[in-house]
This record gives C-alpha cells, structure tokens and sequence, in this order.
C-alpha cells in the first residue's frame, strides 16, 4: 500500500444484471454492501419488469482517471482520479 492509497476516494462501478433483462443497472458506491443497499433502496423506481426479476450476476470495476466517462441528463462526465468533472 502507498501513501496515496490512504487518501484517494475509493469508488467502484458495480453492475447488477437481472434475469431475463439485457440492460444492467450500474450503482457507484465505495464499497459491495453500499451498492446493494442503494440496489434495494432505489429498485422500486427502475421499473416493473427489475422489480419482478433477480440479480443473477455482479461485476465490479474501478474507474480509470481520463476514461471513465458517464452520461448525466446529456451532459459528459469523466471520472479525473477523485470525481466526475464535467467535459
């Protein structure tokens, strides 16, 4: 471990994927019990057909600083190391 290890965020992509469902749905959180907890907190929203399914599969990634990028509402965000900056 470096120094840095100890101050930089800790952010994770995970991805849920559903049965029966080709789109996953994709929580930041810094860690795997904090992403399923925002999972079951917001699945009431995500729609009928999530809310009547399962998770059948999880992957986890980290975000690269300059490649990462998200869509918000059309706007471009990529992750810069520490956060999402708008580009």
């Amino acid at each position: 471990m470096t120094f840095t290890d100890d101050i930089e965020p800790k952010l994770f992509l995970y991805r849920f994927y559903f049965l029966y469902i080709d789109q996953p749905i994709v929580v930041e959180a810094s860690n795997e019990i904090a992403a399923r907890i925002c999972l079951k907190q917001s699945i009431t929203s995500l729609g009928i057909e999530y809310q009547n399914s399962k998770v059948i599969g999880q992957t986890v990634e980290r975000p690269v600083a300059g490649v990462s990028v998200k869509y918000v509402n059309d706007q471009r965000f990529v992750w810069d190391g520490k956060k999402w900056e708008l580009k």
